[in-house]
């Protein structure tokens, strides 16, 4: 199951509400979008994860 991270920040106001926080060591930005409130949305998945999946393939 892959965990992710997710940001959505306002660069204008400088301020970040996060969702789904994990506790990884290391994290890969997956993709940026902008939403249509303004907010930059950022998606991160845990290295960690990723490296399990690979080792299962």
């Amino acid at each position: 199951m892959k965990i992710y991270f997710v940001a959505r920040s306002d660069e204008s106001e400088h301020r970040r509400v996060t969702q789904g926080v994990v506790e990884r060591d290391r994290w890969v930005i997956l993709k940026r979008e902008l939403a249509e409130d303004g907010f930059v949305v950022t998606y991160w998945c845990s290295i960690e994860d990723d490296v399990a999946e690979d080792v299962a393939a």
